[in-house]
């Protein structure tokens, strides 16, 4: 018996192992899950649970992982790298600092561990140390070298030692002629000090060398544009563009000119590129209401000025360009107000400026950020994602876009969703019991799921065949019950309430119809809310609210461990936008059942919607973990 434990111990691992390999994250979780459970003192299931997680962006979840694989073992070094790694995506640089130095204690000479100490350092000033350490790894000849040398040249220029850094840059080059970031490096130094035609001749043998660096097209397609090289700039523009389609940058500068040479269609199509990506854009803004009225949309000019006045109103500008559109859309009044006050705010220029304004005559920019590919390249846990899949629980799973929706309600169902990710079971106690005293098969779903059309004339039939049965035993509760049950299944949710209604008033004490009524209550809800205004929709929840709570109460009454009904109640405190209260019932929903995904994944929500991002991290954690793979996407997108 125990060595059958210990070949299955060891194929979880193996099978863990082999998901992890082929990044197949969420699925690799699940096997260290259950190896956790199994060996709860065992370190690897934490350890590569955590390596899982850190794929994902989940690097509080990781954290907290290491934290307990360090607790079980103090003396393995990865461990400490692994939580580094986490803590300096957290922008935790101080804590990251601490565990590269403990790895380093065990491995002095590992390159990952130093390299990512690199980093802290530069986030903490540390300029010098940084230096050390990479001075350190090229006197051993590191298979790194050229991105160490990279490096070394962008910590001098931070530094402010320009000179230093040129000279790096140059030395670099004699050791390795075919580097490209090499001349890109340098070409940004001499554009910086205006030495346009040095800074020109190393863009292009950046650019000959194939350089990944979007800056080098971006900025020699600057220098282009400054010798009226049109046709060359705009190319460059094209290849920053096709490389990254959305970099900010390379598409305004792309826009002022195609802006300058008129091509006024294609700016706009730029600016507007601009602004899906920045709202807030307001120089892009400015200049796509200045192209606006070359192909005379007024209307767009005007809507374009209003957003910036209400963010910048003293900004005289964009009063006179909307002073204009207003004009040739022949609102005369509008267009003398919008020039009185121009003009008030041109005689007045000492006025109280409000942020940052505008740029009427803003042109292009230099690109100035260097190699970001030395974290990318070099980090342990950040390889390269080339395989792609098509399904969606595969890889990193943290890029798919999710809603930011509530998990729905629990219902009872003969159908439950085929997900074998999430570990909400579908077996609960008080639904096992009814299902052998009644000859059932219904099940917990997280969903309601629509019947395909073969299966309606089968529901139908059934609701005929409960109705005979009840013209002979009308006061058998269980009957209304199931009854209910089709009809809710068939959206007929009045004949589905009624049916409830039957059912408790012939068995008091039945658990499971109070929760279906209420399910039933909530949905009716849902469909009324839909065609009410909003002044009614708040009437709405007021009446339905206290009916459904009532009756998710008096099922818990009666059956205290059915955890389905409490977190249903948080859901419909989360309708009233009650999310302290909704946080409250899911935390009583996971006293019940301490493995219930969809409490975390809610609680996580209303957590970030009251501005607990913290806790609100550690909740979409646990539910990612726990197999809602959605959760990933919405911890990257709340950030640090």
């Amino acid at each position: 018996m125990q060595g059958h434990g210990q070949i299955n111990t060891r194929r979880l691992l193996d099978n863990g192992r082999n998901a992890l390999y082929f990044e197949d994250y969420v699925l690799s979780i699940q096997y260290f899950n259950k190896l956790a459970e199994l060996k709860p003192r065992m370190v690897e299931p934490y350890q590569y649970r955590a390596i899982a997680k850190i794929q994902l962006e989940d690097f509080l979840g990781a954290e907290a992982d290491l934290n307990h694989a360090i607790e079980l073992n103090p003396f393995e070094p990865v461990l400490y790298y692994a939580r580094g790694f986490a803590r300096k995506r957290l922008g935790r640089y101080v804590d990251a600092e601490a565990d590269f130095d403990r790895a380093l204690e065990f491995a002095p000479e590992n390159a990952d561990y130093l390299i990512n100490r690199i980093e802290t350092y530069e986030h903490t000033g540390k300029y010098d140390f940084a230096l050390r350490d990479i001075d350190f790894l090229l006197n051993r000849k590191n298979k790194n070298a050229n991105l160490l040398r990279l490096e070394r040249g962008q910590i001098l220029m931070q530094k402010g030692d320009t000179a230093a850094a040129f000279n790096n840059f140059s030395e670099a080059i004699t050791k390795d002629s075919l580097y490209a970031e090499f001349y890109a490096a340098r070409a940004l130094i001499l554009l910086l000090q205006q030495n346009d035609s040095a800074s020109l001749a190393d863009y292009d043998t950046a650019i000959r060398l194939k350089s990944k660096n979007i800056g080098s097209y971006i900025n020699r397609g600057l220098l282009r544009y400054r010798v009226k090289n049109y046709r060359g700039a705009l190319a460059d523009y094209d290849a920053a563009v096709e490389l990254d389609s959305t970099n900010i940058q390379a598409l305004f500068n792309r826009a002022m000119l195609r802006s300058e040479v008129g091509d006024w269609n294609n700016a706009e199509s730029d600016f507007s590129r601009v602004l899906a990506l920045d709202a807030y854009n307001d120089d892009a803004r400015y200049q796509r209401a200045l192209v606006a009225m070359q192909l005379r949309n007024y209307a767009t000019a005007s809507n374009d000025m209003k957003a910036i006045i209400e963010r910048h109103p003293a900004f005289a500008p964009a009063y006179f360009l909307r002073a204009d559109a207003s004009q040739a859309l022949g609102n005369t009044r509008q267009a003398a107000i919008d020039r009185y006050r121009g003009q008030q705010l041109m005689e007045s220029k000492g006025e109280i400026q409000h942020a940052r304004q505008p740029d009427p005559n803003r042109r292009a920019e230099i690109a100035e950020h260097g190699a970001d590919e030395f974290e990318d390249e070099l980090s342990y846990f950040d390889n390269n994602n080339s395989r792609r899949y098509s399904d969606k629980i595969r890889g990193q799973v943290q890029n798919q876009h999710a809603d930011m929706r509530l998990r729905k309600n629990f219902v009872l169902s003969y159908y439950s969703p085929g997900d074998n990710l999430r570990h909400t079971s579908g077996f609960n106690p008080l639904l096992e019991t009814y299902n052998r005293a009644h000859n059932s098969r219904l099940v917990l779903a997280g969903e309601e799921l629509p019947l395909v059309p073969s299966l309606i004339e089968t529901h139908f039939e059934t609701v005929n065949n409960l109705s005979n049965r009840l013209k002979l035993d009308s006061t058998n509760a269980a009957l209304y019950f199931e009854r209910g049950i089709n009809n809710s299944l068939l959206l007929n949710l009045d004949a589905a309430l009624e049916d409830m209604n039957l059912a408790v008033q012939y068995q008091p004490d039945f658990a499971l119809a109070y929760f279906c009524r209420a399910n039933i209550r909530s949905r009716l809800l849902e469909m009324q809310q839909s065609n009410a205004d909003d002044v009614d929709k708040e009437k709405l929840v007021a009446l339905a609210f206290a009916t459904i709570v009532a009756d998710y109460d008096r099922c818990t009454q009666l059956a205290p461990q059915f955890a389905p009904a409490i977190f249903n109640k948080g859901n419909i405190f989360c309708l009233k936008k009650d999310y302290n209260a909704a946080v409250a019932a899911y935390t009583d929903a996971l006293a019940v059942q301490a493995n219930l995904p969809e409490a975390f994944f809610n609680r996580g929500l209303c957590r970030l919607w009251l501005g607990d991002k913290e806790n609100a991290r550690r909740d979409l954690s646990r539910a990612g973990e726990l197999g809602i793979y959605q959760a990933y996407n919405l911890i990257k997108r709340i950030g640090n």
